[in-house]
């Protein structure tokens, strides 16, 4: 809804409150979601990278939300060096869309699709 600031306030709060890394790390990967639109990339590569090094000490190697934070560390590494037309980005979009579409999370596959093009 574009209410940026707010959103990560809320974000900052939950995190400040919670204590296990294990429950931070979630929290972190919004948070990191949250700079994306702004244009804000190496402060969403930072969150996100925290969200994975937990996500790695604390999940199975093939866990689904390891495999949506690799994502989304490559996406926010071309979304800062590719022009944003660049076919690289349009594919990324699209896998991390059929992650988030296997995981029965239809909206933020459809985010994904959607700045693709196929949406």
């Amino acid at each position: 809804m574009g209410q940026f600031d707010k959103a990560e306030d809320i974000y900052q709060v939950l995190l400040d409150q919670t204590k296990n890394d294990k429950d931070k790390a979630p929290i972190d990967v919004y948070l990191g979601m949250i700079k994306v639109d702004p244009g804000k990339y190496q402060e969403a590569l930072t969150f996100y990278e925290k969200s994975l090094s937990v996500f790695q000490k604390t999940l199975p190697s093939n866990h689904p939300d390891l495999a949506t934070t690799y994502n989304n560390i490559a996406l926010e590494i071309q979304q800062q060096s590719l022009p944003s037309n660049h076919p690289d980005l349009g594919s990324s979009y699209n896998i991390i869309g059929l992650v988030q579409e296997d995981m029965v999370d239809y909206s933020e596959a459809c985010k994904f699709y959607e700045r693709e093009g196929v949406g």
